[in-house]
């Protein structure tokens, strides 16, 4: 699908008068023509205006911080000798610019994390502790 320019939304807007028929002869969704009618009315009162109107931008608002070689080391050997997790690691080496998830992702990488299994307690346990003679009295278990 091509993106449709601005202001050939706007101007079919204003030709049509209508969001369904100027979505349907532009082939894009209705709800893009009243968005962008929207924000061309918004700062004008009342009158649709199409210049000056951007795009939002679509690059991530928090770059991924790349690990230096020498910080990787550093977190890989300290977490062989001390067998700490990712969080741990990050407050005790000081890491202040690098979260504990890129931290995590690299030892998941290198196969140093160990998966916890699920644990679920069994609904009947045939231990002493769920016998009857061992509770006070009816409806206790």
């Amino acid at each position: 699908m091509i993106r449709v320019a601005i202001k050939e939304i706007i101007l079919s807007f204003k030709r049509t008068g209508s969001f369904s028929k100027s979505a349907r002869e532009l082939d894009i969704s209705r709800w893009t023509v009243r968005r962008w009618v929207k924000r061309g009315t918004a700062f004008y009162g009342g009158y649709i205006k199409w210049q000056g109107l951007k795009r939002k931008s679509t690059r991530p608002h928090h770059p991924y911080k790349k690990l230096t070689v020498r910080q990787e080391n550093l977190i890989v050997s300290f977490k062989k000798k001390e067998h700490l997790g990712a969080r741990k690691i990050k407050y005790l080496l000081s890491l202040s610019r690098v979260s504990f998830l890129t931290i995590h992702r690299l030892l998941k990488r290198k196969n140093l994390v160990t998966i916890q299994p699920n644990y679920r307690r069994p609904l009947f346990q045939n231990g002493k502790a769920m016998r009857p003679s061992n509770t006070k009295e009816l409806g206790y278990l």
